[in-house]
């Protein structure tokens, strides 16, 4: 079976290969790779120590076209520790979010990454928005936001001087991350279990050996990984 290229995957807690199925990826010979991950953002880094740290019989790389991780989208946000107001209901992000949330925390503090849990107001400045922000608060309930509540105008102020409106929903448990800092740190991690990264590697296209079905990596300077 040719080696595996990912960009993404759902994260689960199970094995994603089993040591059953080892047969079926490559026999791993010098330079190559089981799987190899495109892009060090924090999705690519993330992915790529989640394989290697569930499946520790696997050789996994990453490349990346910059000269160094999160260069772009990662590392050009707003950078919010998200508490799963918006999503509906029931679905995979909604759930996500919110292990994602305390999972954020509690690898921020073990790694001594700086952060902080400031809290949100999402705010409606008039009449006319109250039942949408209802509405809001209703899907953040039913999504196990925890902690959140609405506050009428006056409550408002003794949390932020400075805002103005009729309702508000507070999320106590909201937080900021350099999120480019938290990818860093993946990416540490993902060296320390074995993974190889490559830099300025910008991905060209992909190649498969009739004979043995493998894929060849060619970057855009013609450089290749096998």
């Amino acid at each position: 079976m040719k080696p595996v290229q990912i960009t993404t995957i759902k994260m689960k807690n199970f094995k994603l290969f089993s040591n059953s199925n080892k047969r079926l990826y490559s026999k791993c010979k010098t330079n190559s790779y089981d799987v190899l991950v495109v892009g060090g953002g924090i999705v690519g880094f993330a992915t790529a120590r989640a394989l290697i740290s569930r499946n520790k019989h696997l050789h996994v790389g990453l490349v990346e076209k910059e000269n160094r991780p999160s260069v772009h989208q990662s590392g050009h946000n707003s950078g919010v520790i998200h508490a799963g107001i918006y999503y509906k209901p029931g679905t995979m992000r909604a759930k996500m979010c919110i292990e994602g949330l305390y999972k954020t925390y509690e690898y921020c503090a073990k790694n001594n990454i700086p952060h902080k849990k400031c809290g949100k107001l999402i705010v409606a400045t008039n009449e006319s928005q109250i039942k949408s922000l209802n509405d809001l608060y209703e899907r953040g309930l039913e999504n196990g936001t925890p902690d959140i509540k609405l506050i009428n105008g006056n409550d408002i102020k003794t949390i932020e001087p400075y805002c103005n409106g009729v309702r508000a929903i507070h999320s106590p448990h909201t937080g900021i991350v350099d999120w480019a800092v938290v990818t860093k740190h993946y990416a540490a991690d993902f060296v320390n279990l074995g993974g190889q990264i490559t830099y300025n590697f910008k991905v060209k296209s992909f190649e498969e050996y009739k004979h043995n079905r493998a894929l060849r990596i060619i970057s855009e300077k013609n450089v290749l990984l096998l």
